[in-house]
């Protein structure tokens, strides 16, 4: 049931924030990826204090648009879910006394 509301959502145009910090949130895990690879490189040819200053900088920033865009997302989805949905078209029968 969640899959369908989450499909739901995205299909509306509300859905555009969301969309794009689900961009930069895949961004931000690449980052944090590519920072442990370098920094595993940057150990193994013992290169200079800057390089492991610079990894450890990308890593935690990427940590953070990481944090952030998760809490961005929930916040989306939930205001999405607290609107009123429209009520269908479909017509009740009144009961006559």
């Amino acid at each position: 049931m969640e899959k369908n509301i989450k499909v739901e959502f995205l299909a509306t145009e509300e859905a555009i924030v969301y969309k794009k910090a689900h961009r930069l949130f895949k961004f931000s895990v690449f980052g944090v990826a590519f920072a442990l690879v370098v920094t595993i490189f940057d150990v193994y040819y013992q290169t200079g204090l800057w390089n492991y200053l610079l990894n450890g900088l990308l890593f935690v920033f990427c940590a953070f648009f990481i944090w952030r865009t998760t809490i961005m997302k929930k916040a989306e989805l939930n205001k999405y879910l607290s609107k009123p949905k429209p009520k269908s078209s479909v017509k009740k029968k009144s009961s006559k006394k």
